[in-house]
């Protein structure tokens, strides 16, 4: 999976602009309709990891979820 940070949400918020980490195409694209579930927990500056596909100039994404940090000696 890539990592990226999401950058901006469209008028409506409908589609989430994320920067990852990709040679040629550094930005991505989500659908709220993709990801209804994860949708309401995304913010800008929200860390994510990624699967994409291109998608005319962009890369649309099909795989997502909420970056997460463990706490050293966490449970």
């Amino acid at each position: 999976m890539i990592e990226g940070v999401v950058l901006f949400f469209s008028p409506g918020g409908k589609i989430a602009h994320i920067w990852c980490v990709l040679g040629e195409v550094p930005l991505c694209v989500a659908y709220r309709e993709d990801f209804p579930k994860l949708w309401r927990d995304l913010q800008i500056g929200s860390r994510v990891q990624l699967r994409a596909r291109p998608f005319g100039t962009l890369m649309r994404v099909f795989d997502l979820k909420l970056f997460t940090l463990e706490t050293a000696g966490g449970t």
